[in-house]
């Protein structure tokens, strides 16, 4: 197998400043628009040469890479697309235009993305229930409270009325009260 090292001539410890004197010289060579013979080889030559510049310039990238060729695994996967980061950046690569929720979202049929999602949203849902539904259930036990004051001509609670001439002139202190004992007016 053909490492991106290998494509550019240079070792795997090579510094940037090494890749990028041997870009530089191989892209002379291989170049569609600079090199004399742009055959189709040549131009898929360059192409190889530009990733692998691409990939062992980039700090994070070349991490990446030199440990999927450590693990030849995660190589194979990366190879033929599965993973996240092989989704969101092959788009502009191999001609793809993946969304990014296709990024995310694009493997959820698979069985075992259907039991994660599934673990993960009963257990959240579970959770949720446990916290707010005791409280839900306290207080569907418990009668709303409301303010109100207690009018002596009706001998009725009402809510706080500032326009009422009664409740101007007794200016009552506000109470909470069951909502089910005050009047609601028409």
């Amino acid at each position: 197998m053909k490492t991106h090292y290998d494509t550019l001539g240079v070792p795997k410890h090579a510094t940037k400043k090494e890749i990028k004197s041997a870009f530089r010289k191989l892209s002379l060579e291989t170049h569609p628009d600079v090199a004399a013979n742009a055959s189709t080889s040549n131009v898929k030559r360059f192409q190889q040469i530009a990733e692998a510049h691409r990939v062992l310039t980039n700090e994070t990238e070349r991490r990446i890479y030199d440990a999927e060729m450590m693990d030849p695994i995660r190589s194979e996967l990366r190879k033929h697309g599965r993973g996240f980061r092989r989704h969101a950046a092959q788009g502009a690569t191999e001609g793809q235009h993946p969304s990014f929720m296709h990024a995310f979202f694009g493997g959820m049929g698979r069985p075992r993305n259907i039991a994660l999602g599934l673990t993960v949203g009963i257990g959240t849902m579970m959770a949720l229930q446990y916290t707010f539904g005791r409280k839900l259930e306290k207080m569907a036990k418990e009668p709303l409270m409301v303010e109100a004051w207690f009018n002596p001509a009706t001998q009725q609670y009402e809510p706080p009325a500032p326009w009422d001439p009664t409740y101007k002139k007794l200016k009552p202190q506000i109470e909470y009260v069951p909502r089910q004992y005050v009047r609601q007016h028409d």
